[in-house]
């Protein structure tokens, strides 16, 4: 798991099998996490291919 709080801002990636969750939090004025958005992507959405760029 891999977890970044920027300000108000949590993003949390893990992976499940080979697929990868994206969770997305934000600080409500209680301090509280309130999630607002959750997807479960397929690895090869996020991968891009260092072969496939052209300069």
């Amino acid at each position: 798991m891999s977890e970044h709080i920027d300000g108000h801002n949590k993003v949390r990636v893990t992976r499940e099998g080979s697929r990868v969750r994206i969770d997305c939090f934000q600080q409500d004025i209680h301090n509280q996490w309130r999630h607002v958005y959750g997807g479960l992507h397929p690895e090869s959405v996020l991968v891009t291919s260092l072969e496939s760029e052209t300069v």
